[in-house]
């Protein structure tokens, strides 16, 4: 009888364990590598390193984002990078979620403004870029300054980082944006001017595993250690 119970309870040791493993917070770092060349209009969706992503228009299902390759754009004056990124375009928006619907959490971003033409106007801080992550009781948003194009014409990326109360956050969604200032102190969003255009990179965070996941990695790390102390009983 005991031989059996200590058989039972390695065999529910190492099931439970293979099934913690598949459940281990697991990172994502979004390249956008995937998806270069490529046009989004409103309701397409795609997947980057294991999140399913959203293309968003505000105003239908028109042409709202691109993956642009790297050294090339067709949409303007574009940052400048080394590697391809995805552009948020004619004032779209971007949604992430897990493919396998779990929730997520994310650390840190990288930003460049895409302008349709040169204008001096749009040198400096233009807006803000708007991340607002939805939960089962409500949401959380995140702004940070939209850099606008260099005074020689040209535009760059910004890399940026949630603060601890939003990185900290599980989120079944997240949803990217931009403003443009209005001149009266306001920061205005999805307005049909087609200059809230941006490029996104580097969207880094982590998939959270099902609470179930937490449940078997402690039965058997239980079913381990009784095991272990019959052993040494016996």
């Amino acid at each position: 009888m005991m031989k059996l119970m200590k058989k039972a309870l390695a065999l529910a040791a190492v099931a439970a364990c293979g099934t913690a493993t598949a459940g281990v917070l697991s990172t994502f770092n979004i390249q956008f590598e995937g998806v270069a060349g490529q046009n989004f209009n409103g309701g397409d969706s795609f997947a980057e390193a294991g999140v399913k992503l959203n293309a968003f228009d505000p105003f239908g299902s028109g042409f709202v984002g691109a993956g642009i390759k790297a050294g090339t754009c067709e949409f303007g004056v574009c940052p400048s990078n080394g590697s391809a990124y995805y552009g948020v375009l004619n004032e779209g928006a971007l949604t992430l979620q897990t493919s396998s619907g779990l929730n997520l959490m994310l650390s840190g971003f990288n930003v460049g403004f895409i302008a349709p033409v040169f204008d001096p106007v749009l040198t400096g801080t233009v807006g803000q870029i708007i991340v607002t992550g939805h939960t089962g009781g409500g949401q959380k948003v995140a702004s940070f300054d939209l850099p606008g194009l260099l005074e020689n014409g040209t535009s760059s990326f910004a890399g940026y980082s949630f603060d601890q109360d939003f990185a900290s956050t599980e989120f079944s969604s997240v949803t990217f944006n931009a403003c443009l200032f209005d001149g009266n102190g306001g920061c205005t969003s999805y307005a049909n001017f087609n200059l809230a255009q941006f490029g996104l990179d580097g969207i880094t965070g982590s998939v959270i595993p099902e609470p179930s996941s937490y449940a078997l990695m402690a039965l058997a790390l239980g079913a381990a250690g009784f095991a272990g102390r019959r052993r040494r009983n016996a």
